[in-house]
């Protein structure tokens, strides 16, 4: 079967941006695809790995979702993000931005990207 993969890859981004912590089984039976055509539509038009970019819409959705909810607590941060689990949502930030929720909160939305460009130098 044939993709439009420029329109898929636009799909891809939709999903994650609306839920970063979905799996990439997940988002294969959502689509309705599989996963190596959901990986190397990723790769082909995105250059990045499926997690690179899941990282990157977890940081865009964290930044906006601190940005017009401050008070959210880091918990419902990760269940509104899609994640299982508050540890595993730390995990993720752990990941992308080397700082724990805790930091997290007490930093700026707008220095998240700081912190993961800073940090991966």
């Amino acid at each position: 079967m044939s993709y439009d993969q420029m329109r898929l890859f636009e799909q891809i981004r939709a999903i994650l941006n609306g839920n970063p912590g979905i799996s990439l089984a997940v988002l294969s039976n959502v689509l309705k695809i599989s996963r190596r055509t959901v990986q190397g539509t990723i790769a082909k038009i995105g250059g990045k790995q499926f997690k690179e970019l899941r990282e990157d819409c977890l940081i865009s959705w964290v930044e906006q979702t601190l940005t017009n909810q401050p008070a959210m607590s880091i918990k419902e941060l990760a269940f509104t993000a899609g994640f299982s689990s508050s540890r595993s949502f730390a995990r993720a930030i752990e990941r992308a931005l080397h700082c724990t929720p805790t930091q997290l909160r007490s930093s700026k939305p707008s220095t998240l990207r700081c912190l993961k460009s800073n940090e991966r130098r």
